[in-house]
């Protein structure tokens, strides 16, 4: 422990001394004399004596720093608590999101105060239910959410104001509408299986595709000619749709599940990166960093959607592997695949900060941090900030 403080001192200052380079500020602040006070006090001691309350001393200063960050401009996060699916392959890419595998006991919440004590307040109906990613709107007045009540067949969408007022149902079908997002010209975009097609090594896996429709809800249809799943839409910072997609033609039925895009109103649908590609496995919830052509992934398992390894995309450096490809969070391989021959980490000064199997929900707030859900001993997955 103590050599994991006198090391964690060492982390804190290079954090200092990146925060004072991107404010213009001096690193040399009231944290860096604590942290001379800490290590003098660490110093004064047989280090395999060091108790745990200096440890958790150094990380106090450590997460004050990091909290002072300029990205962090913000108190609130919207976010579900979730438990996990079950049945039958119930982790699987394709199955996992499904409304047959859904488990109630879901919320979906605002977080005010970021730190374990915040206040949490829900937001959806009062009925028990499962529910998946919710979107914000762009004035952060209104959320975008689906939702599967307990005793209900399937997932819908729904939209309630920030402040819990206003819950309103948007569709109502037997159909499972997963993961809305809101677009700028004030349509809503989702993955559906309105398509009516199945995974082809899995006729009973209906698949969901993206679709598209007007802000109540109303006129749904489909965009997307994939026969097998699309996933998780999100915007780029150009405006054009990013999602994940499963490949099945002239491939390998496993191992390509790569970035595509496709424009507001489903035209121009081409490959953003990997469609040749097996490393990593599924680039699943993709998000575009700020002020950068790059995109932030979770690197997912096609068997395990809960044993993802966080990674950066930059497509202008090419399309395939190992072109532009970076892992960041690299205590933890690529799901489900072989050790690959080129495998390159975001940060050579990287280090874990803990025992975790899995991270997912990776969402950049800055070229340097993220948030990002990460799963411990446990099983059960945290939020934390991270850079």
């Amino acid at each position: 422990l103590g050599q994991r403080a006198l090391a964690e001192i060492a982390w804190t200052r290079q954090l200092a001394g990146r925060l004072a380079r991107a404010a213009g500020t001096d690193a040399k602040s009231a944290e860096w004399a604590e942290l001379a006070t800490l290590e003098q006090a660490l110093q004064a001691q047989p280090i395999a004596d060091v108790a745990a309350s200096l440890y958790i001393d150094v990380r106090r200063v450590k997460r004050r720093l990091m909290l002072s960050s300029k990205a962090v401009d913000f108190s609130q996060l919207l976010l579900i608590d979730q438990p996990y699916p079950q049945g039958p392959e119930a982790r699987h890419e394709a199955m996992h999101r499904l409304g047959l595998t859904a488990v109630p006991g879901g919320r979906l919440l605002v977080l005010d105060g970021l730190h374990p004590g915040g206040r949490v307040r829900s937001l959806g109906p009062d009925r028990p239910g499962a529910y998946w990613r919710g979107d914000l709107s762009f004035d952060a007045t209104r959320v975008l959410f689906c939702y599967k009540a307990h005793d209900d067949e399937s997932f819908n969408l729904f939209e309630v104001n920030l402040d819990g007022a206003g819950l309103r149902q948007l569709t109502d079908s037997v159909y499972d509408d997963i993961d809305p997002i809101y677009l700028p010209d004030g349509h809503i975009a989702f993955t559906t299986t309105r398509g009516n097609t199945y995974v082809r090594c899995g006729p009973y896996i209906p698949s969901y595709v993206l679709a598209r429709c007007n802000a109540d809800g109303s006129d749904p249809y489909v965009v997307s000619q994939n026969s097998e799943p699309d996933f998780l839409p999100a915007l780029l910072n150009d405006g054009r749709i990013v999602y994940s997609r499963w490949e099945y033609s002239d491939k390998d039925q496993n191992r390509v599940q790569s970035l595509w895009t496709t424009n507001q109103d489903g035209t121009q649908t081409a490959v953003l990166w990997g469609n040749q590609s097996v490393w990593p496995d599924h680039l699943a919830e993709p998000r575009p960093i700020p002020g950068s052509n790059r995109v932030m992934f979770s690197g997912v398992g096609h068997h395990n959607w809960f044993s993802g390894s966080i990674g950066i995309i930059d497509p202008r450096k090419g399309l395939n592997y190992p072109l532009g490809l970076t892992r960041v969070t690299y205590d933890l391989p690529w799901a489900e695949v072989n050790n690959p021959p080129i495998d390159r980490a975001e940060s050579d000064a990287y280090h874990a900060s803990g025992a975790f199997s899995g991270y997912m929900g990776p969402y950049p707030l800055s070229a340097e941090e993220f948030l990002v859900s990460a799963c411990g001993t446990d099983l059960k997955f945290r939020l934390y900030l991270m850079d």
